[in-house]
Parts: C-alpha cells; sequence; structure tokens
C-alpha cells in the first residue's frame, strides 16, 4: 500500500497577484502604514509595510480595483498576519488584512475583476495533513 500525503491549503479563497497601489491608514494614530498590495482576494489583501504593525489594529483602505485605474474601492479591515522579513523568501516587512468591511457590491467587482490573475508563487512548501492522509490511507 503505498502512503499518500495530503498537502492542503488553509486559504478560503485564492489570492491573487495584483499589484497595484493602496493607501492602508491606522484608525488609532491615522498615520498613513503601506502604500503598495503585494496580493489580493475579496476577503483581504498583502500590502508592503512602511511602519510597525501589530495582529489585530485596525485599518483603513483606499485601493484601486484591479483593471479600472480610475476606480478607487475603500475598506475597512483588520491585521490578522504580519510578515517580519526574515525568511529568505519573504517580500519584505508587511501585513495580511482581512476586510471587516467592504460594501457588497464592492466585494462583488472584486470578485470578478480578480478573474483570469494569477496567484501568487509560493513561497513555501504546502502543510501535510496527516488527518486527511490517514483517512484516505484507511478508505483504500
Amino acid at each position: 500500500m503505498d502512503t499518500i500525503l495530503v498537502k492542503k491549503s488553509l486559504r478560503r479563497m485564492i489570492r491573487r497577484a495584483v499589484p497595484s497601489e493602496c493607501t492602508a491608514f491606522g484608525t488609532k494614530e491615522y498615520r498613513e502604514i503601506g502604500t503598495r498590495v503585494l496580493d489580493l482576494s475579496p476577503q483581504g489583501m498583502l500590502i508592503a509595510c512602511n511602519h510597525r504593525v501589530k495582529v489585530g489594529d485596525s485599518i483603513m483602505l483606499f485601493f484601486q480595483a484591479p483593471g479600472i485605474e480610475q476606480l478607487w474601492l475603500d475598506a475597512e479591515a483588520e491585521v490578522t498576519r504580519v510578515v517580519q522579513g526574515f525568511r529568505r523568501y519573504d517580500p519584505g516587512y508587511c501585513m495580511g488584512v482581512r476586510f471587516t468591511y467592504l460594501e457588497k457590491p464592492d466585494r462583488t467587482l472584486l470578485a470578478g475583476r480578480l478573474v483570469g490573475y494569477p496567484p501568487p508563487i509560493p513561497r513555501r512548501r504546502l502543510r501535510v495533513d496527516y488527518a486527511e492522509s490517514i483517512r484516505r490511507i484507511m478508505q483504500s
């Protein structure tokens, strides 16, 4: 019997490599935190940062809709991940954010505009889901 290791992504939505401009402001001190989107999904984005942030910080975002230079969307978001930039494959200091408020028509527009953009190149291997691997072996 061959061993099958199932690799699993923990993401709910596929991110897209959509480099574009944005303006991210902290809601507490209202200073600009970042200006460059590295990747994007209808649920959140990865933003290159100019200033330090913490997981849980609330931010306001203004960003360009992919493929429409004149259309800027605004959203509220929460910092869910901070990439320190220490690993060789890190894109530098950046933050992953989850949209806490993005109007439904804007989210729908964003999902439609992201179609056709490729996902970002994975920087690390997917995690192995050992429980799923065992379940599949038992079913064989």
